[in-house]
């Protein structure tokens, strides 16, 4: 068996990190992990890749290849405000649907992400977002509003929210036009609406927000639970303490 080439072993170490990010997530995968999946000894992993931000670039790159994020270009150039929202809505759940997996675990493990991915992450949607807002005509208030649906729309947390999950959403927009008159697509025309529609839109927002942020507290308060002293810490404003059983 011949020995495997410089560029064999490099891939090889990114395919076994891609492969551990979507199955344990980034927080979870170690060198030692890399290198037993990739099957070469841990220092064949620092000769490749000296520090994990080399390391997360080319596991990004490589994961972004296969699953490529939504090009902003192949909307912006449409006239139509509500048309350019539809078709971003289309291709972004789409890429959602594709990456969940990969998606979930990284947003789970934010914190583990470098800083450097995790801003290039966070800036691609900011991008998207000003992408749909140009050309919109709503100022004031009514503008705010369609940026924050917008906003909504297009984040990963609330896809997964809406009833049915992102596959269903998806096909919503797709059978419909995902203009929100019939069946699940959405609707941005905030500023059309008549008042009372606007209001029951915005208590179903919040209806799904609300399930979210429940989930992300409780997982955030189960990590702390039995680290006292932090806990002590933010009650130590309040004059409160908490006394041992």
């Amino acid at each position: 068996m011949r020995a495997l080439t410089e560029a064999e072993t490099r891939q090889r170490i990114v395919e076994a990190t891609v492969e551990l990010h979507e199955t344990f997530g980034p927080a979870k995968t170690t060198i030692k992990a890399i290198a037993e999946r990739a099957g070469v000894q841990r220092a064949t992993v620092y000769n490749h890749f000296p520090d994990l931000q080399v390391l997360f670039e080319a596991c990004n790159a490589h994961y972004h290849e296969r699953h490529p994020m939504p090009d902003p270009t192949s909307w912006v150039g449409n006239a139509s405000p509500n048309e350019r929202f539809r078709v971003a809505v289309r291709e972004l759940y789409r890429w959602y649907e594709e990456t969940e997996t990969m998606l979930s675990l990284g947003i789970r493990d934010i914190d583990a992400v470098l800083p450097a991915a995790r801003e290039a992450f966070v800036g691609y949607f900011r991008h998207v977002a000003r992408s749909l807002m140009t050309g919109r005509r709503e100022r004031g208030r009514a503008r705010v509003r369609t940026a924050a649906s917008i906003g909504h729309a297009i984040s990963f947390d609330m896809a997964l929210a809406r009833p049915g999950g992102i596959a269903h959403e998806r096909r919503g927009c797709r059978s419909h036009g995902g203009d929100g008159r019939r069946g699940g697509g959405i609707s941005l025309r905030v500023s059309e609406r008549r008042d009372d529609g606007h209001k029951h839109g915005l208590c179903r927002r919040s209806a799904a927000e609300g399930t979210h942020l429940t989930r992300v507290l409780k997982r955030k308060l189960k990590k702390i639970k039995f680290r006292l002293h932090l806990i002590d810490g933010c009650l130590a404003a309040t004059g409160l303490i908490i006394e041992p059983p």
